[in-house]
């Protein structure tokens, strides 16, 4: 069976079709299409594997130019929140037992979102509880492996975004280890 751009552009096409900047631009627009909807990590990956190909292909010099496209990863400007907003969520009478109870199971156990998609989300979302209960393990001092475990990532760049410690937090531990204070 075949597939991909042999079968769009035609098994019989010339490579000379996809010679230049058109031609790159055709290709690209063919692998966008296809993956498009990935996610900028996922799609990134995929264009790495392509890129190995294209500079082997280069480098035989049946390939002008680079015909990938790279997408920009978007930030993730989730915000953590604070430990009175922690507090003061897990311990509203308003809300029911239930909610309450689920919203400290998540907070304490750092879930993934996708893991509890039938939660009520309240007044926050799922993945701030997570980022908050990761970013204050990480306030409390909380190593690089333990938070790994913990969250259940494996590349520790993605730790990055859980790191962002609270400048209150940050002059916390800058006092704890000023060696003039702890001798008074």
């Amino acid at each position: 069976m075949r597939w991909g751009p042999a079968v769009e552009l035609g098994a019989d096409a010339s490579l000379s079709e996809l010679e230049g900047e058109a031609g790159a631009t055709r290709l690209a627009e063919w692998f966008t299409g296809r993956w498009g909807g990935a996610a900028a990590a996922t799609f990134n990956a995929r264009t790495d594997a392509l890129g190995s190909a294209c500079a082997w292909w280069r480098d035989q010099d049946w390939l002008p130019g680079d015909p990938l496209r790279r997408r920009a990863r978007t930030p993730d400007r989730t915000k953590a929140l604070d430990r009175g907003q922690v507090e003061a969520l897990l311990t509203r009478q308003t809300l029911p037992l239930r909610d309450r109870t689920l919203f400290r199971l998540l907070y304490e156990s750092a879930a993934r979102e996708e893991a509890t998609a039938d939660l009520p989300s309240g007044p926050y979302t799922l993945h701030q509880l997570r980022y908050s209960a990761l970013t204050h393990a990480a306030e409390d001092g909380a190593n690089t492996s333990t938070l790994l475990a913990y969250s259940g990532h494996t590349p520790v760049a993605s730790l990055s975004r859980y790191a962002r410690v609270s400048p209150e937090a940050l002059a916390r531990w800058q006092q704890g280890r000023d060696l003039a204070a702890r001798r008074r």
